[in-house]
């Protein structure tokens, strides 16, 4: 659907639900003793009163403003406020150290913190930075933001004038970056709109949708998918405020949970789980359904919603499937997911584009694939040396106009109005959207051929006993690259390297020779950026650093 005539910023899509539907619950708390839920016209009325206690602070015009906040209605509070004032926001992960936080708040000029009593000693230790901070807002969350409340509610709210369109910066998400250094992607009110819209106009939801919010809002993905797109439908957020597996899974039943964003590593766990209480509860009669259902998907038999109903009905009656990304999802997880009667739909996107791009509907879900482009995104190949892929370049509303205050590395990204996505790609005949791997991770043997980093680990984590796996090129003396894997294990198993070695050559055989790793390295945990994805220029310098090359 198109962005509706009467929207213009964010903040206009909390006003809309607040007005037509303000007695619906928007956002709730997962707490020790319940739900803690606010209604649209609470979210509205708190966002506003809290817009006008900024004013009071002096907030100005674009000013950055940071989010030091836990996933939860306050965090939604918080965003709003602060776009009511014009101000830009700046999403802080919350696992970061204080010295990290402080290279943010240097980075983006940042003078205004958001913040929750639960991060007083990160705040201690910013306080001792010599940033220049002029004010820090705690929430009392230990209080259920009681204080908070009646200091914000001293205040009126009715005279907010806002002045930002949808060309105005509304939010820089500072990248977590697997090759390099954080860089300050700024994203416009109309970036963000365009994507909501358009995920909504290919996704069949609707204001009846009940969201799990289980990511970091510091994360575009969670920020457009889980938070804005449910604000933008008038349905109902819940928040877990945990990543413990067993309150989750517990939520999403509570919840009557419909649509949930996750990653990929959320979905390993969550089909580890299920399979285990089925066998657990159905033994062999399990393990023989399963595999017939796997066989039967393989042909075009869909029958797992039939033989294997009440495991979805367990996990939440009115369940309609998982929006996965932010990493590349192994097609095997979907199709035993799909086996099972659960819907996987993979997306594709980065921050840059707000983040979707492209993505799989319940109607037209091709496994493997990452879907259709959305419907005002548009796409190019650069296709080099008779390859059957390239580089995708995406075109469009949710495209970024640029890093914050930096136009060299903007300039390295854009071809003309084409943004290069760095990932090399592949579209079938039916308009579906292949990722084969990132440009700057090719691996160039002496013979001249091309590995694929990202493909060759799906094979490293079909064994059972690995946790994460990263492929990469040592430089020889010839010039080429050899092929080397790094390897984490399973934290709480033990497990014999050998037979591991041997299974994983194994799993190898499946690929071409050349392709295959020409050494192993076993090491305790790689070095993983906060959504999940392997450091790859980490893991170089640490097999330099650890001198762990065996020749």
């Amino acid at each position: 659907m198109p962005i509706p005539l009467s929207i213009h910023n964010l903040c206009d899509l909390l006003d809309k639900a607040a007005k037509e539907s303000p007695n619906k619950i928007a956002a709730r708390d997962r707490e020790k003793k319940g739900y803690s839920p606010w209604t649209y016209s609470e979210l509205s009325n708190y966002s506003y009163l809290l817009a006008a206690h900024l004013q009071q602070l002096n907030v100005k015009e674009n000013q950055t403003l940071a989010l030091l906040i836990p996933n939860s209605k306050w965090w939604g509070m918080a965003f709003f406020a602060s776009l009511a004032c014009d101000a830009c926001v700046v999403p802080i992960d919350t696992k970061l150290s204080a010295e990290e936080i402080a290279s943010i708040i240097k980075a983006a000029n940042i003078k205004k913190i958001i913040t929750a009593d639960i991060y007083n000693e990160k705040i201690k230790k910013l306080k001792l930075l010599n940033l220049n901070l002029e004010n820090i807002i705690s929430i009392d969350l230990a209080n259920n933001g009681k204080a908070f409340l009646e200091t914000i509610s001293k205040n009126k709210s009715s005279n907010i004038k806002r002045n930002n369109l949808r060309i105005h910066p509304a939010v820089i998400i500072f990248t977590s970056g697997t090759t390099g250094i954080p860089k300050g992607v700024v994203l416009t009110h109309g970036n963000l709109l365009t994507d909501i819209f358009d995920m909504l106009r290919v996704l069949e939801i609707s204001e009846y949708e009940s969201f799990v919010s289980i990511l970091p809002l510091n994360h575009v993905f969670e920020i457009t998918g889980g938070f804005l797109s449910p604000i933008a439908l008038h349905a109902t957020i819940t928040y877990v405020r945990s990543l413990r597996p067993d309150l989750i899974f517990k939520t999403i039943k509570e919840s009557n949970m419909t649509i949930m964003m996750v990653v990929p590593s959320f979905l390993k766990l969550f089909l580890s789980k299920i399979k285990h209480q089925a066998a657990k509860k159905a033994g062999r009669k399990f393990e023989l359904l399963f595999h017939a259902g796997i066989t039967l998907n393989n042909i075009g038999l869909p029958v797992g919603k039939l033989l294997f109903a009440n495991i979805k009905k367990n996990i939440s009656p009115a369940f309609k499937g998982f929006v996965c990304g932010g990493a590349p999802l192994d097609v095997d997880v979907i199709r035993e997911l799909a086996t099972l009667g659960i819907t996987v739909l993979q997306g594709y996107g980065l921050t840059e584009t707000s983040p979707v791009v492209a993505v799989n509907t319940i109607k037209y879900n091709r496994f493997g694939s990452v879907g259709k482009k959305l419907p005002t995104a548009e796409f190019r190949i650069d296709y080099q040396n008779n390859y059957n892929h390239g580089e995708l370049l995406v075109r469009g509303g949710m495209v970024f106009r640029g890093y914050f205050n930096n136009p060299e590395e903007t300039n390295k990204v854009f071809c003309n109005d084409w943004f290069k996505t760095g990932d090399l790609a592949k579209i079938d005949k039916d308009g579906y959207l292949y990722i084969i791997g990132r440009v700057k991770s090719i691996i160039v043997t002496a013979s001249g051929k091309n590995i694929y980093p990202e493909y060759v680990e799906r094979f490293l984590k079909k064994c059972d006993a690995v946790s994460e796996a990263c492929v990469v090129g040592i430089p020889e003396k010839s010039g080429a690259e050899k092929p080397v894997a790094v390897i984490s294990l399973k934290p709480d198993e033990i497990f014999d390297e050998n037979k591991i070695k041997n299974e994983i050559k194994s799993l190898l055989k499946n690929i071409a020779e050349y392709q295959r790793p020409k050494e192993f390295i076993f090491i305790e945990k790689l070095p993983l950026t906060p959504s999940l994805k392997v450091k790859r220029k980490e893991v170089l310098k640490l097999i330099k650093a650890r001198n762990l090359l065996t020749h």
